[in-house]
């Protein structure tokens, strides 16, 4: 019984059921965890495998498929609460049901911050005339970092295998402060000099695109799938409304500029997370004899988690 290798009660064996497929010559092993029922569930599975023809390519020996609904519900939230690599603030997101058997999940975020460091510095100027002078400078309300919230951006799976996440026209008010510093010149003494300020914000309208490509690392039992994502590989784009005194083209130029500079990184130390579950409930809880396992060789996320492989050995 292996069952407690794993943390995760979605990919805890509750009940099995094995079937044969005589078309392809090959044994399938379903296996319902937690508290799932194999009489009120395996007639649903066994739907929507038809007509999907053989599930083990040419090439593998083996593939496991895991149901979207225990992907985007559990495997998914937990990695992104377990991740490593981030440092502080770790993003979270939830299962979305589709309410329909023949569709799959998704995810959304609800807690999903990103601090950016805005310098608005190449936007201050001078101005005034001969008599008095005046220096505008600009810097966010409340000083850096700034807060972007990017709730509600999503996760999918696609017909290509590899999950999309995007963020489509999402609405964040940025505030700033204008301060102006007044110099007026004085015959016979020091300047007069004095300071006023003024709140201004601007919308700023973010468009966030990526694929979040699977890929399996290390070997023997310590392979894992890991999301491996590139900085370059994430499509980003800022609009602003308004902008107040300092002009709004330059102010969309400069937001944009930032985001496309910072949020890159932030989205890899977020995203790049490992199905640490999902390793162990191949390698491990699939055994056949002792000292087997998969060896996995590809990943992918058309709908359902499809992974395939070979069986191995330890030597």
């Amino acid at each position: 019984d292996l069952s407690d290798i794993t943390t995760l009660p979605d990919l805890q064996p509750h009940q099995f059921k094995i079937v044969t497929n005589s078309e392809y010559d090959i044994l399938q092993l379903f296996i319902l965890t937690n508290d799932r029922n194999i009489t009120e569930n395996l007639n649903n599975h066994l739907h929507l495998l038809d007509g999907i023809g053989n599930p083990i390519p040419d090439e593998s020996e083996c593939s496991l498929m895991i149901s979207s609904e225990i992907l985007f519900k559990s495997v998914l939230p937990e990695s992104f609460i377990d991740n490593p690599n981030a440092k502080e603030i770790h993003w979270e997101l939830k299962g979305e049901d589709p309410n329909e058997i023949n569709k799959a999940w998704s995810a959304e975020f609800y807690n999903a911050p990103f601090l950016g460091f805005v310098d608005l510095s190449s936007l201050n100027r001078s101005g005034g005339g001969s008599a008095v002078t005046v220096h505008f400078s600009y810097t966010p309300e409340g000083g850096n970092p700034v807060t972007f919230d990017l709730d509600g951006m999503k996760i999918n799976p696609n017909a290509k295998g590899t999950l999309k996440m995007l963020l489509p026209n999402k609405i964040e008010t940025f505030n700033f402060i204008e301060t102006r510093n007044y110099s007026q010149k004085m015959p016979f003494s020091s300047p007069n000099t004095w300071t006023e300020t003024s709140n201004s914000k601007t919308d700023v309208s973010l468009d966030l695109s990526t694929y979040l490509p699977t890929s399996i690392e290390g070997k023997g039992i310590d392979q894992q799938i890991n999301i491996k994502l590139k900085n370059d590989d994430i499509d980003i784009s800022a609009r602003t409304s308004g902008g107040g005194a300092c002009g709004s083209d330059d102010l969309q130029a400069k937001i944009n500029k930032e985001l496309k500079e910072q949020l890159p990184e932030q989205i890899r130390e977020h995203v790049n997370v490992s199905f640490k579950g999902v390793s162990v409930f191949a390698l491990e809880n699939l055994l056949f004899s002792s000292g087997s396992y998969i060896t996995l060789k590809e990943s992918l996320v058309p709908g359902d988690l499809l992974i395939l492989g070979s069986f191995s050995k330890d030597e």
